[in-house]
């Protein structure tokens, strides 16, 4: 929906948005058609509310055309991130961390699962294996989608890498879900959209996780680092279908605007012996 939007635009509300689609304005080239035809005030814009609408359009194409998403990161409001998801699919790493609690100054980081950006896979980064190559495998990314990670997933990780590049692209489907009337945790919200998960991670909470890490911890349990580890993967995995899922139901309620939905990809299948496809336990 990145081209049917013109909030980005200063002194253009939400309501001023629609008021545009309602007047027939639903994409940049519509607008750009319509003041060449006609000189008159469109959707109630006064002359100087409307150049400067046109001019800072004109430069979203533009930037559109050369692909700069560093330009749209900053450009749009976080809350409006996702609408860059299909123009730039490759630009998304969807992330997901597992802790031994929720304070991020007394509590650990057990585990880290990232999906991408691009063709890159799916990465764990576990503490007491390779947990200190995260900061350099995030560097590369643009754009970060999580589930209220804006509040506990990047904060906490903020404090335990210090000088850790956080991207200027962060995208929280806790709150895109919220806008949709989606509420609740992002199991409740799986189970409500039809996302499936693997009958060894079916069920598993936040304080499971913490359990699995202290039996692995205390007792060299393997198939609890394994279950913990398979865990953490599908709350990272799922979020690519999740995000898909939030976008085709924007597409729906603005069902006016006649945009295409999207493709949705598969939620993750594996169970705990695909673990070993993704990181070695040694």
């Amino acid at each position: 929906m990145l081209t049917s939007s013109f909030s980005q635009v200063d002194g253009i509300g939400l309501a001023r948005e629609r008021a545009l689609w309602r007047a027939g304005i639903r994409r940049w080239d519509d607008l750009l058609e319509q003041v060449k035809a006609s000189t008159e005030s469109l959707a109630g814009l006064r002359s100087g509310h409307l150049h400067r609408l046109v001019e800072e359009i004109q430069q979203d194409k533009t930037a559109l055309l050369n692909q700069d998403f560093g330009f749209f990161c900053k450009r749009l409001k976080r809350r409006d991130h996702w609408k860059l998801y299909r123009h730039f699919p490759d630009k998304f790493a969807f992330l997901d961390i597992e802790t031994t609690g929720l304070d991020r100054h007394l509590n650990r980081i057990t585990s880290i699962a990232m999906l991408g950006p691009g063709e890159r896979g799916a990465s764990l980064f576990v503490e007491g294996f390779n947990l200190n190559d995260f900061p350099a495998a995030f560097r590369s990314v643009d754009m970060v989608v999580t589930f209220a990670g804006a509040g506990f997933d990047l904060p906490f990780l903020a404090a335990r890498f210090p000088g850790l590049r956080i991207p200027e692209g962060c995208c929280d489907l806790l709150w895109l879900g919220k806008h949709l009337g989606l509420r609740g945790g992002l199991k409740r919200i799986e189970a409500v959209l039809g996302l499936s998960r693997p009958e060894e991670a079916e069920g598993l909470s936040g304080l499971d996780a913490v359990a699995l890490w202290h039996r692995w911890e205390k007792e060299g349990d393997v198939a609890s680092l394994k279950r913990l580890l398979l865990y953490n993967l599908v709350d990272t995995v799922n979020l690519k279908p999740l995000l898909v899922k939030f976008i085709n139901l924007m597409v729906e309620k603005h069902d006016q605007l006649d945009i295409e939905k999207l493709r949705e990809p598969q939620a993750w299948t594996g169970e705990t012996s695909s673990i070993g496809k993704i990181f070695k336990l040694t």
